[in-house]
């Protein structure tokens, strides 16, 4: 399954699921970010309220819990959550 490599080609692809609905998530959903502009950080949900994410050479690849990213970065925001394997 081809889903690119950017951000803005992975956000075009597969069905929405809510993020508001934390219970609707599965494993393997992806989370999308944004930093009060478009879509900027992408993210996998690995269930239990956990995702694994790059986010950045300094802090290198990180399993965090889905919340605590938004509250380490105030500037950042779960914008959506897209279902890319049915």
């Amino acid at each position: 399954i081809d889903i690119g490599t950017t951000t803005g080609s992975q956000y075009a692809k597969g069905t929405t699921v809510s993020k508001n609905d934390r219970s609707a998530g599965e494993p393997g959903d992806l989370l999308f970010y944004t930093e009060g502009g478009g879509v900027s950080h992408v993210a996998i949900y690995l269930g239990n309220g956990q995702l694994i994410h790059a986010l950045s050479e300094k802090y290198d690849t990180l399993v965090q819990d889905v919340d605590y990213y938004e509250r380490w970065d105030r500037a950042t925001a779960l914008i959506a959550v897209k279902r890319i394997f049915n």
